[in-house]
């Protein structure tokens, strides 16, 4: 069936690093609504098959097998979604994280934080979350306080990251504590050091 909800789950896949659809060609194919002619739409397809037959541990294999997952291509990928002084970033991605996202840290504390309790939307193939981090971004020439977290269906592995103006309207997990973690502390004086004993 092709519907809305099977229309989020293609572009999820089709725009991630995992399938690097040209944006023109998706275009295209929503207009002229030929996913099943679509080599992604078979892959999908012979997957589908096995989900409920195989283990999530079998079926996660599967993926990667079918798809040639590499965790270095996911960083790659998104690479181009965060800004850079010299602009040498792509322009026409409507979600950018700012230069100073610390995409490193935020990533160990998303796969910390993924579990199939806080997601908030699932397909046979992929999982959404929303994670907030205040000032993360640019969505749609928008400042963003929530980024979006697409993964392969009941792991850990991401497909794509990019910042997102919904967050605010579905259940989140809030990774500002981050932000607290990165002001720096100033080094105490002596006269702060003795005035904090006597209570000056």
């Amino acid at each position: 069936i092709i519907d809305t909800e099977f229309k989020y789950s293609y572009l999820s896949v089709a725009g991630s690093f995992l399938y690097k659809m040209d944006d023109c060609e998706i275009y295209n194919l929503f207009i002229d609504n030929e996913f099943v002619k679509t080599d992604l739409y078979n892959k999908c397809l012979k997957l589908s098959e096995f989900i409920d037959i195989t283990s999530p541990k079998e079926f996660f294999y599967m993926v990667l097998d079918e798809f040639n997952y590499d965790e270095k291509l996911f960083l790659e990928h998104e690479k181009k979604h965060l800004k850079s002084e010299d602009s040498s970033y792509d322009t026409n991605i409507s979600s950018v994280f700012n230069i100073d996202f610390p995409f490193e840290k935020v990533l160990k504390e998303i796969k910390r934080n993924i579990n199939l309790d806080n997601k908030y939307f699932y397909g046979f193939f992929e999982d959404k979350y929303f994670f907030r981090y205040d000032g993360c971004g640019e969505a749609f020439h928008k400042n963003a306080d929530y980024f979006e977290v697409i993964t392969i269906h009941n792991t850990h592995n991401i497909l794509t990251i990019y910042p997102s103006l919904d967050g605010k309207f579905h259940n989140n997990i809030d990774l500002n504590y981050i932000l607290l973690e990165d002001v720096p502390t100033r080094k105490l004086s002596q006269i702060d050091k003795f005035n904090m004993r006597y209570k000056k």
